[in-house]
């Protein structure tokens, strides 16, 4: 505002010079040891179909940094099984992204959709909610088993984030 008076003669000098400029903080990001996320991996019990579920969403958040949105909105139509790869616009950015399916990944994948998804013709989406209407998982689905898993391993989230992206 004050340069703009002195380009238009409302005041004689720019007095814009006198105010400091303040550059807006660099924020770290939130990391997590490679021990904590393998901890946070071995703290989800697969002997539920709840937890064979929850363990391929949580993979493709840990193992490829997948956002929770994305995970939620995976199709079959985006994972290649033959060619080992997941192919999908991003839900945040619609960006395309192409992303390996590791043989981890691919492998907690098919035991969720063999043993644990339930039983849908009409639905797309791979990460079903365990009870009906058999619909898509929502996000709020995958925060919630990130809280809850980091806090059954042990890991203080307290002052960090903790979404999918992280």
């Amino acid at each position: 505002f004050l340069k703009y008076l002195y380009k238009e003669s409302g005041v004689e000098y720019d007095y814009s010079t006198l105010i400091p400029h303040y550059t807006k903080a660099f924020v770290i990001p939130t990391i997590y040891s490679e021990d904590e996320i393998l901890r946070f991996e071995n703290a989800i019990d697969q002997s539920s179909k709840i937890g064979i579920r929850d363990y391929a969403m949580l993979l493709l958040a840990t193992r490829l940094g997948m956002r929770s949105g994305d995970i939620a909105r995976l199709t079959f139509d985006e994972i290649d099984f033959e060619r080992n790869s997941i192919n999908l616009v991003q839900q945040k950015t619609l960006q395309p992204l192409k992303l390996p399916l590791l043989p981890e990944i691919k492998e907690a994948i098919m035991n969720y959709i063999k043993n644990a998804r339930p039983t849908v013709n009409d639905e797309c989406h791979i990460f079903l909610r365990q009870n009906a209407p058999f619909q898509g998982v929502t996000t709020s689905v995958i925060r919630f088993a990130i809280t809850k898993y980091f806090r059954k391993a042990g890991i203080d989230i307290s002052d960090k984030k903790h979404g999918a992206h992280t």
